[in-house]
């Protein structure tokens, strides 16, 4: 689940009384965890995370900036990739010829026959890795940075519309990973720490039919600027 404990690292879960807290404390008592957040304070909190950090003008420009080195980067290395990879296959084109042309000229062997498999079974795997590489860059949008604060926007927006709650709650799963609940050093009260990639307003913002998916290269460039750690005191909740 998107709820977290600091502690244990297991979920939390919401109570009859319309609070959350660490799930493993409440069923197991192994977890020492026992504070409790009210649900609508925590929504609070993190819409007022999401509209105040994401929002920031700064915060904006230096995500799409890093993006863009980032993807620039990875494309540069999957360019690289797919030419070595090609330099390779013409080499190889090279030796097949010059086995044939052996064969041709009579000195078939189990040495050369061994030779070609080797080179073939070689060939086979460089044309395989090279379908898997995406030549091509990927374009930024000059836009970018509009569309990811009107994504924001409208993600505010479902917030705060009862009848599209469901609606709001899958599109804070597409920003943010995990809710941390952890005790502060008093233990008299919950702190909420969000932590995200951020990886849906990227699809947004780059108009992608789909989400990234977590093991996406764009992904892990992303998640180098874009994940924070936005610490709330809950005020004795």
């Amino acid at each position: 689940g998107l709820l977290k404990c600091g502690e244990c690292g297991g979920g939390c879960s919401k109570t009859n009384h319309g609070r959350y807290s660490c799930t493993t404390q409440r069923d197991r008592g192994t977890c020492t965890n026992d504070l409790k957040i009210d649900q609508v304070k925590l929504e609070q909190l993190v819409l007022s995370v999401l509209q105040e950090r994401l929002m920031d003008e700064e915060l904006c420009a230096e995500f799409c900036n890093e993006y863009a080195r980032r993807v620039n980067e990875l494309t540069r290395e999957r360019q690289a990739r797919a030419n070595s990879y090609k330099a390779e296959l013409s080499r190889l084109d090279g030796a097949k010829r010059r086995i044939v042309q052996a064969v041709v000229d009579g000195f078939a062997n189990q040495t050369l026959k061994e030779e070609l498999d080797r080179v073939e079974e070689r060939y086979a795997k460089l044309e395989h890795l090279l379908e898997q590489e995406d030549e091509t860059p990927v374009l930024l949008h000059p836009k970018m940075s509009k569309r990811y604060h009107d994504a924001v926007r409208e993600l505010v927006q479902t917030l705060r519309d009862d009848e599209r709650k469901d609606e709001a709650i899958e599109l804070i799963r597409t920003l943010i990973d995990r809710v941390v609940l952890t005790p502060n050093e008093e233990r008299t009260e919950l702190t909420v720490d969000l932590y995200g990639a951020l990886a849906g307003i990227l699809a947004v913002s780059m108009s992608k039919e789909k989400p990234l998916a977590d093991n996406d290269a764009m992904l892990s460039g992303v998640k180098l600027v874009a994940e924070g750690r936005f610490e709330l005191p809950t005020h004795g909740l």
